[in-house]
């Protein structure tokens, strides 16, 4: 993705452990007309260009589950990157995309101040973090999941027992 890089990601690092995986919320301007993931299809449909969707970089979990969508959706649509889920956000906020997908807890209070609103969550069930809020699968998308992940990764000549103690971490998170 990124071209030349000056070390190998496989060869020079190993995993310690995933810490947080987070599913992406489909967020739309509040005052926009979509009130589901079918009505912002089918305005998608609708317009020559498709749809503008926010994400918060190249690559990222939300970029790939919007391009996920696209495709599901039968849809046309682009990707304007930003950098990171605030930049993100601030664009559906102005008006100036139909929407974002992004973590729940950066847009929250835009959400609960009435600002925007989010129509699906990308994950398998429905989120605790917003339980009222449907899936894709839900609302005849199955296939679109997609989720902000983060871990910790090591050298790849740190000593395996350095590497069980790191994975530690998950336990200190957790508390």
């Amino acid at each position: 993705m990124y071209g030349k890089l000056s070390y190998d990601p496989v060869r020079d690092f190993k995993a310690v452990t995933l810490a947080v995986n987070a599913p992406v919320f489909l967020i739309v301007n509040a005052s926009s007309p979509f009130k589901s993931v079918a009505d912002l299809v089918a305005y998608g449909k609708s317009k020559p260009e498709g749809l503008t969707f926010a994400t918060p970089g190249s690559g990222s979990g939300p970029h790939l589950t919007a391009e996920l969508f696209f495709k599901e959706a039968g849809v046309k649509g682009l990707n304007v990157h930003f950098r990171g889920d605030a930049t993100a956000y601030t664009e559906p906020l102005a008006g100036r995309v139909d929407a974002t997908l992004t973590a729940m807890p950066t847009a929250l209070p835009h959400v609960q101040a009435g600002k925007l609103r989010v129509l699906a969550v990308g994950s398998e069930e429905r989120s605790p973090v917003y339980p009222m809020v449907p899936t894709f699968r839900e609302q005849g998308f199955p296939n679109v999941v997609g989720y902000g992940w983060f871990g910790f990764m090591a050298p790849a000549a740190t000593p395996a027992t350095v590497v069980e103690r790191m994975k530690e971490v998950n336990a200190i998170l957790t508390q």
